[in-house]
Order: structure tokens, then C-alpha cells, then sequence
């Protein structure tokens, strides 16, 4: 779901990715973002994951960056 500008794991408030403003203001705080369409979202290039971390497609969710 979305909260503070970022897109969360409704259960764990974990931070898959950030947004960007334009994309704060059409997509609201509080929605619903089913995790087939994360993907898609994140396409738009107006999100990023929280630092140090990379998106990892198989698992749908943001993971620390390897170094």
C-alpha cells in the first residue's frame, strides 16, 4: 500500500520502493497496489528503492544491495 510517499508491504510496512513527486499526487496515500503491478510502477522511472537497497523481481520486494 502507499504511505509517506512510499510503496509498503501492507503487513510489515516495509519500504519496496519511493516515489517520486509526480507520482505522489496520482497515486493517493493509503491505496491498495497489488504486487503484480509493482512492476509496472516501478517501469515509470519516478520510483527508486530506499537506499542500499535493489528491487528484486522474483520476490516482488526491495532487498539489500550486495557489495
Amino acid at each position: 500500500m502507499v504511505r509517506k510517499g512510499r510503496i509498503v508491504a501492507a503487513a510489515t510496512n516495509e519500504a519496496i520502493v519511493l516515489m517520486g513527486e509526480a507520482m505522489r499526487r496520482w497515486l493517493p496515500e493509503d491505496r491498495h497496489v497489488c504486487p503484480e503491478c509493482i512492476g509496472g510502477y516501478l517501469s515509470v522511472g519516478e520510483v527508486t528503492p530506499p537506499t542500499g537497497f535493489n528491487f528484486d523481481e522474483m520476490r516482488n520486494r526491495a532487498v539489500p544491495r550486495e557489495e
